[in-house]
């Protein structure tokens, strides 16, 4: 879809323009609906109406109320945490250690996508329900309405309208659609780089050539902690500095779930037909440098979400994030100060529908470059 915006004509500083009423009520409606404008929003743009403070207001926050923006909300958060690479989780059930693993887990076609489902559950529950921000990372209740991924966390489904059951030692990033791995391995260092990326937006410098071939080979014997520590934090080597520190302790931290995010204190380990070799415990524990400086050591996934919380980076991505998302482009220079009122607001544990609703009431929303 093509929008095109020419502005009213007065070009005001920085190089931009007005928009008219009507490219106004597009803009709005595209951003908290994905879709045009209603009757309501449309009378008022033709009127002129929208073009006071008072009405614009008005119709950002019904907008922003409508039921209609919850497919919005889940659209975002579904981008910024990459949910599209969840993997499926029924394509190696031929696989002889793959389908051991799963025992009598009986995946389907639908699995994934269940999975994606319960975190968009997760974060329209707390925008209706008025919520801060930060219960998105530290939310440890169930969000999962089918009996498939409700039965990974040893649950009963939620019916979407009760209150959610509480589930101990999860959080974001200890759901289902970011543990599973769609192997039969857990996957530490896409679990961390991921982290590290995503939620917390540490650009992670590009792997080098030598790196790119690489295949984590796991063994019988060993943990795929160990055999990833192996294989990338050789002193010396050129994986080393980056895993070491920013990659692989973000993922370590969630090693006590299987590969299809079910909790667990010792990974059990087989041969390539499937037969059981040994059991080992499973260690979690990790320097995972939140911020970057931080040398604190955590015991697992649970301490290093209390971390991230305190740290205020999970607020700064999100700000970041949703700039891009609401003007369509990365940010300029001159945009860090919309960033770092997102960012504020974030922070000082607004409702989370407040804050998003906060964008489109920037003087910037309502404008376009000149050229």
């Amino acid at each position: 879809l093509y929008v095109i915006e020419t502005g009213q004509s007065t070009v005001l500083q920085q190089g931009r323009l007005l928009l008219t009423a009507q490219e106004l009520a597009t803009r709005l409606a595209l951003h908290f609906w994905n879709t045009v404008p209603d009757a309501e929003l449309t009378a008022a743009a033709d009127s002129g109406a929208l073009l006071i403070p008072a009405t614009y207001q008005a119709q950002v926050a019904r907008l922003a109320a409508d039921p209609r923006a919850e497919r919005t909300v889940r659209e975002f958060f579904a981008q910024w945490f990459e949910l599209q690479i969840t993997p499926s989780f029924d394509s190696r059930l031929s696989d002889p250690v793959y389908h051991t693993i799963a025992g009598s887990f009986t995946p389907t076609a639908a699995t994934r996508q269940n999975a994606i489902d319960e975190i968009g559950d997760l974060v329209a529950f707390l925008y209706r329900g008025n919520r801060p921000l930060i219960e998105v990372l530290t939310d440890n209740r169930n969000f999962a309405r089918s009996a498939d991924i409700a039965s990974l966390y040893g649950v009963a489904p939620w019916n979407g309208s009760s209150t959610p059951q509480a589930i101990p030692n999860r959080s974001l990033i200890t759901r289902i659609a970011l543990l599973a791995s769609g192997i039969s391995n857990t996957r530490p260092i896409l679990k961390g780089a991921r982290i590290r990326q995503q939620l917390l937006c540490v650009q992670l410098p590009p792997p080098p050539p030598d790196a790119m071939n690489v295949v984590v080979e796991f063994s019988p014997t060993l943990t795929t902690r160990e055999s990833v520590e192996r294989l990338t934090e050789q002193p010396g080597t050129s994986c080393a500095s980056c895993h070491t520190k920013l990659i692989n302790p973000l993922g370590f931290i969630t090693e006590n779930f299987d590969p299809f995010g079910r909790a667990r204190a010792a990974q059990q380990l087989f041969d390539a037909m499937g037969r059981p070799t040994v059991s080992k415990p499973v260690r979690t524990d990790a320097v995972i440098g939140v911020p970057l400086a931080d040398n604190r050591s955590v015991a697992g996934a649970t301490e290093a979400v209390n971390v991230m919380a305190t740290s205020g980076e999970f607020e700064s991505c999100f700000a970041r994030q949703y700039f891009r998302y609401a003007f369509g482009r990365r940010e300029q220079a001159f945009d860090q100060y919309v960033i770092d009122q997102l960012t504020f607001a974030a922070r000082t544990g607004q409702p989370l529908q407040q804050v998003m609703q906060a964008v489109a009431l920037r003087p910037e929303f309502q404008m376009r470059m000149s050229r």
